[in-house]
C-alpha cells in the first residue's frame, strides 16, 4: 500500500514468513526521510506501548528467518 508516513511517501507491506504477522515499510527517498519515518512511528506507536528492541532480538528473528530457508 502507497501512503505517507511522517509526511514522506512510502509504501507498507504486510509480511509473514515466520507464521506470525508483520509489516515492513520502504521509504523513498530514504536519505532524506527515514528519520521523519522513524520518529512518526515510534510517536504513533507509545499509547500501544511500542518499543525499539536491542540488536540481540534481531539476531533471534534472523535465526527464525534462516531456518525456515527465507534467508541465504
Amino acid at each position: 500500500m502507497e501512503t505517507q508516513v511522517g509526511g514522506a511517501d512510502v509504501v507498507i507491506s504486510q509480511t509473514g514468513f515466520t507464521g506470525e504477522k508483520g509489516y515492513e515499510i520502504y521509504v523513498r527517498d530514504a536519505h532524506q526521510n527515514a528519520e521523519k519515518v522513524w520518529n512518526a512511528v515510534l510517536e504513533g506507536g507509545e499509547e500501544f506501548g511500542l518499543m525499539v528492541i536491542a540488536p540481540a532480538h534481531h539476531q533471534k528473528n534472523c535465526c527464525r528467518y534462516i531456518i525456515l530457508g527465507a534467508r541465504s
